[in-house]
């Protein structure tokens, strides 16, 4: 119970934590999302589900797949694409593909707050800081259009949060300016490309919820984007920050307090766990006794079964045997015996001298041929045999 009690108090705090960002108050996300199921204030849920309404009643398709797809083997003409997001850049590939697609009479929308890449560079077109570090803008920001139908005396009033960005410079020679702020600052265009055009609004956030819903935002959008013709629009539901930005499991968990919150604490009661308790929980390394030598043991019974039954001679016979087939296999010979031929070619191979060796041998010889032999000469030549093997090692 004491090695569960960490566990138990590492469980019970966890799941205070999990209910005290569960029931808290949860912060509005102010990062701009532009998604068109986000609710948060950057989001577009509204601007989405009003679309068909502000184009004229136009039909609104969700594309999820990145325009350089839907664009690759399209013929079709009459039709607009429609992109809101913080920045647009797209690669030489993409750009491409939007730029004829624009040329073939098509209209691409495009609502961010700063244009780079080679699409810019291809419309001319170079969006420049927020208006509000210019430090020329009051609060509540003025936004104008040039067409008299669609503006209203005095301008939208917006926040100045809402106004992000503006053009520094366009291509005078096919660009046509559409709205602005602050009576110098131009952030509407169209740029005409063949059959089509592009219209481009440096100011993405008036057309979230939070720009919608607030001062001007609703009529403005609506005013804005009735310059666009009333035909089949794609809504471009890929280009957007959190999604460009890469989707994997963990980035899911980090986003959302309550799940970062229980990931890091389960993060560090781990790591407490690894540090003061894994060496209390690791197996004792049992002590493995080595196995029993058992020839030893069977020489030992069959040493003392001899020796109780007396019968020194036959031991001795079955020693001599021993003596000479060991002695075989270390020299390395097949015939030997205890003749002095024998003798000769041990101590020659062996490097042993002559006399040892016929002490050894002689000592053999007098046992097998005694008819009494003592336990003293046997323990003598037992401790003489395994002296002279040493030697040989």
């Amino acid at each position: 119970m004491k090695q569960r009690l960490p566990l138990v108090l590492l469980g019970a705090t966890f799941a205070l934590l999990l209910l005290v960002e569960w029931f808290a108050p949860r912060p509005l996300d102010w990062r701009p999302s532009f998604e068109d199921d986000a609710t948060q204030p950057y989001g577009a849920r509204v601007l989405y589900e009003l679309l068909p309404d502000l184009l004229g009643g136009a039909e609104v398709e969700r594309m999820e797949r990145p325009p350089y797809l839907h664009l690759g083997d399209s013929t079709s003409t009459a039709t607009t694409y429609f992109f809101l997001t913080d920045a647009f850049a797209p690669d030489d590939g993409e750009a491409l593909r939007l730029y004829r697609y624009a040329e073939r009479g098509n209209t691409v929308f495009i609502a961010a707050a700063t244009f780079d890449g080679p699409l810019a560079d291809t419309l001319g077109v170079e969006t420049g800081e927020r208006l509000r570090a210019v430090g020329r803008m009051p609060r509540d920001t003025t936004l104008t259009l040039t067409n008299p139908q669609l503006d209203r005396p005095g301008g939208f009033y917006l926040n100045e949060q809402l106004v992000s960005g503006y053009f520094v410079s366009v291509d005078t020679s096919r660009t046509v300016e559409l709205g602005g702020a602050a009576t110098t600052m131009t952030n509407y265009v169209r740029v005409d490309v063949g059959d089509g055009a592009f219209y481009l609004s440096a100011v993405p956030l008036a057309f979230t919820n939070y720009g919608l819903l607030g001062g001007d935002g609703a009529a403005y959008a609506a005013a804005a984007l009735a310059y666009l013709p009333t035909q089949p629009t794609f809504w471009d539901a890929y280009a957007k920050p959190q999604r460009t930005a890469g989707s994997t499991p963990l980035r899911f968990v980090l986003a959302h307090p309550a799940l970062r919150w229980a990931y890091f604490v389960a993060l560090f009661g781990v790591v407490l766990l690894v540090l003061f308790r894994g060496r209390r929980w690791q197996r004792a390394v049992p002590v493995v006794a080595p196995p029993p030598n058992r020839a030893r043991g069977f020489v030992e019974t069959v040493g003392r079964l001899y020796h109780q039954h007396g019968d020194d001679r036959d031991l001795v016979e079955k020693k001599a045997r021993y003596f000479l087939d060991r002695l075989r296999g270390v020299l390395n010979e097949t015939a030997l015996d205890f003749s002095d031929a024998s003798r000769d070619r041990v101590a020659r191979k062996a490097g042993v001298a002559r006399a040892d060796v016929d002490g050894l041998f002689d000592l053999f010889l007098r046992l097998r041929s005694a008819s009494r032999i003592a336990a003293a000469d046997l323990l003598d030549l037992d401790r003489r045999t395994d002296a002279f093997f040493r030697r040989l090692t």
